[in-house]
């Protein structure tokens, strides 16, 4: 599947429009010049998808956390499992996709001095040469990081193709869930079963 990401700064790569959207590019925004929303720099047509992704960190009260896993994860700036809440810089993120993008940076083509990661093909890899993981428009210093947002990135890039035909199967693919509409469940992205409609 051919992904288009858009690199801040970046002629050859930058959507059109990029000057009215390069920040919303960056910053996992909505776009209401273009009607677009980015995220890892992909261009995600569906705002109730893009909704859903939730690109962002919330500021919460952090005292009122009392799940053990959360307190641990706001101190260490991981993740809770249980609550599949992830914390970097005291920013809560609903995620496993924008926890770890929150965790690298984003980065603008013309910064990718490293020649292999200039050859790569496709959105996402990891360069052995440079040590560093590319996922869409950022980059990650530490493997696990690379691999989680990867893993969060393919899923995704798979809710976007689904959100084309059917918005609610895009939000069940997200959320390893059924669509109400299709009747079709999904796991880790692909459907596993499908309802009898009545």
């Amino acid at each position: 599947m051919a992904v288009a990401v858009s690199f801040s700064g970046c002629e050859e790569h930058a959507p059109r429009g990029a000057d009215v959207c390069a920040e919303a590019v960056t910053k996992n925004r909505w776009c209401d010049a273009r009607n677009v929303g980015f995220v890892a720099g992909v261009p995600i047509q569906s705002r109730l998808l893009f909704d859903a992704l939730d690109a962002h960190g919330h500021e919460l009260n952090l005292r009122a956390f009392t799940c053990p896993g959360c307190v641990e994860a706001i101190r260490t700036g991981g993740f809770c499992d249980k609550c599949r809440i992830g914390w970097v810089d005291g920013m809560a993120y609903f995620s496993r996709l924008t926890y770890h993008l929150a965790r690298g940076r984003v980065v603008i083509a013309a910064d990718h001095r490293c020649p292999a990661c200039r050859d790569a093909s496709g959105p996402t890899h990891w360069c052995d040469v440079c040590k560093r993981g590319v996922v869409g428009n950022t980059i990650f210093e530490n493997r696990a990081d690379f691999l989680g947002a990867r893993r969060g990135f393919e899923l995704m890039l798979t809710a976007d193709e689904a959100s084309r035909r059917c918005e609610t199967c895009a939000l069940a693919i997200l959320a390893n869930d059924s669509c109400f509409f299709c009747k079709v469940a999904y796991l880790d992205g692909k459907p596993v079963a499908t309802a009898r409609r009545n």
